[in-house]
């Protein structure tokens, strides 16, 4: 065990506030299986500026209290079980690194992000949680912490990382790329308000796939560092059929916002679906459009968001 660090623990401090930003997979190929059944993917993943916010206050109460409009969903199947699990994980690594036992503290966590979606909302809460109380520990022990917590799950590396990249393995493995800063788009992420089950959506690709697709994921970084957007929608998603087929509402929702990009015109670059779904996002050139697009989606009942991506 290394000596006991010195340095201030992050979680020392009396209120702080960390944003669990939605995990959006641009591409999805299915590359493969490991001898544990786990589908081996290639996949361009990024963030967007939306998402969850957890604020972490120093106090005896150790729980978690969920607010927010999808809070009532989630304390329905038991709350954020992966804030939890993050928490016991952290404290071991701190243990194992020599840093200061952490404090007890409370977590507010407000849910923007629509459960079941396919944008990664427990996955991102424990990441941002696990970034919060890790951004003070050395380099050494970040990347233990990063690696753990695939444990979590399999999406957990993925947003540790909170930016640009592409995962590979079973989210655990990451090619970064180019900060995007300046020119990372605009972006609109719809969601049609059903819980799509990942498990049952690879069962489906399974179902009604014989192979796996061949891809160089250099090739994906390349178009991800070089803001090649309608590049990256051109390698696809390999769940979009069974997913489609599972819930045809996802189907219509992707219909549906193709007709909206049409009307915006020039400034929509394109859409597709996200990871196993059910969320679906479009890129758009600039704000305006953005905004424009998520109203004509909005009025037609769709749940949207206008946000920028990373």
């Amino acid at each position: 065990m290394a000596s006991k660090n010195s340095g201030q623990n992050p979680a020392k401090q009396d209120f702080a506030q960390q944003v669990a930003s939605a995990k959006i997979n641009l591409t999805l190929s299915v590359t493969g299986r490991t001898k544990e059944g786990y589908h081996q993917l290639v996949s361009a993943v990024g963030f967007s500026e939306f998402g969850d916010t957890l604020t972490i206050t120093n106090a005896p109460d150790d729980g978690v209290r969920l607010i927010g409009p999808f809070a009532p969903m989630l304390q329905d199947v038991g709350g954020d079980t992966l804030l939890a699990k993050a928490k016991a994980l952290a404290q071991q690594a701190a243990s194992r690194f020599g840093y200061e036992a952490l404090l007890s503290h409370h977590i507010t966590l407000e849910k923007q992000i629509p459960l079941g979606g396919g944008l990664g909302g427990g996955s991102a809460d424990a990441a941002a949680y696990l970034r919060f109380i890790s951004q003070n520990w050395s380099q050494e022990a970040r990347l233990y912490l990063r690696a753990q917590s695939v444990s979590l799950g399999a999406d957990v590396p993925a947003c540790f990382e909170n930016r640009a990249h592409i995962m590979t393995g079973i989210g655990e493995g990451a090619i970064t790329g180019k900060a995007l800063g300046a020119k990372a788009p605009y972006m609109v992420i719809a969601n049609p308000q059903i819980h799509a089950d990942t498990g049952a959506v690879f069962g489906q690709f399974a179902a009604m796939n014989k192979g796996f697709t061949v891809i160089n994921p250099n090739d994906i970084a390349a178009a991800l560092s070089a803001h090649d957007w309608p590049a990256i929608l051109a390698i696809g998603n390999d769940l979009t059929p069974a997913a489609c087929q599972l819930y045809p509402v996802i189907a219509s929702l992707l219909d549906e916002m193709a007709e909206a990009g049409a009307m915006i015109g020039t400034d929509f670059i394109g859409h597709a679906m996200s990871g196993s779904g059910a969320s679906c996002f479009a890129f758009l050139h600039d704000e305006a459009a953005a905004l424009a697009y998520q109203k004509r989606l909005s009025d037609k009942g769709i749940w949207a968001v206008a946000t920028r991506f990373f």
